[in-house]
């Protein structure tokens, strides 16, 4: 991939961000997945950028999550 004047490297933060601070993500990530049995289904890659509007989550948030994922 050409780095050009619309593909660009993009730095990261790593400062610390608290709980419940309205965010978002975007990607190119498949539109889903479908699991029958043994068989999985990949769903197609979307053909417009996707972004997700979010809440970040506090390390207590988090691991309460972890925890009631993890027991289900």
């Amino acid at each position: 991939m050409e780095l050009n004047d619309k593909v660009a490297v993009v730095t990261l933060s790593f400062d610390w961000i608290d709980g419940g601070v309205p965010s978002f993500v975007t990607g190119w990530g498949r539109l889903g997945v479908t699991i029958t049995g043994p068989i999985l289904i990949m769903y197609p890659y979307p053909d417009e950028l996707q972004i997700l509007y979010l809440e970040t989550m506090s390390p207590q948030q988090y691991t309460a999550a972890i925890y009631e994922a993890a027991a289900t």
